[in-house]
């Protein structure tokens, strides 16, 4: 059994993360956002939801990244972040 490696991050950092968002209706839906970390804990994000880049190299980039992102727990955003998104029975 491979022993799982402990990856430290710096005290301030940021990564992509799926956030989750109420339309109008109601109705949620998600979005990529760079998340910012104060001491290894979410305290912001992006105005922009990502996805853009001026070479095929950087999309390439993107995806790897936002593969990463997909493993991680769903936040919220808005007034709710950064508490996890659970979705309702």
């Amino acid at each position: 059994m491979k022993k799982k490696k402990n990856k430290k991050f710096p005290k301030s950092h940021w990564n992509f993360r799926i956030l989750a968002f109420k339309d109008v209706t109601g109705e949620v839906f998600f979005q990529v956002y760079e998340v910012y970390y104060k001491d290894n804990i979410p305290n912001g994000y992006g105005r922009e939801a990502v996805l853009f880049s001026d070479t095929k190299k950087g999309l390439k980039w993107y995806n790897k990244m936002h593969k990463k992102a997909l493993k991680k727990p769903i936040l919220w955003g808005d007034e709710n972040f950064p508490k996890k998104y659970k979705k309702k029975k």
